[in-house]
């Protein structure tokens, strides 16, 4: 059974980071989308040296806040997306870095 320690801010210390070329690559957009992001706090990330980095786990619930439902054939506006199932669950959206 793997221990999983907890660092400062609350992030495991086992955790992945990718760095901002890898988080662009997973989200489709470009480099400087995700740099937009960072900056504005909506996805958070960590500074490495001079560099930054992007937790696996700040990546996936940033997407999962972002999630958007499909359009309704009805031509009425979609309600809101509630997330009912816990983080983790369904495809992985880092699976190309696995």
């Amino acid at each position: 059974m793997a221990r999983h320690w907890i660092g400062m801010r609350g992030v495991p210390l086992m955790a992945r980071l990718l760095n901002l070329n890898q988080v662009a690559e997973a989200m489709s957009v470009s480099r400087s989308t995700v740099e937009r992001l960072v900056r504005s706090g909506a996805l958070t990330s960590h500074k490495v040296g001079r560099a930054r980095r992007v937790s696996e786990q700040a990546l996936t619930a940033y997407i999962a806040r972002t999630e958007m439902p499909a359009p309704s054939r009805s031509g009425q506006a979609p309600r809101p997306f509630r997330h009912t199932g816990k983080l983790g669950e369904g495809p992985d959206p880092l699976a190309p870095f696995s």
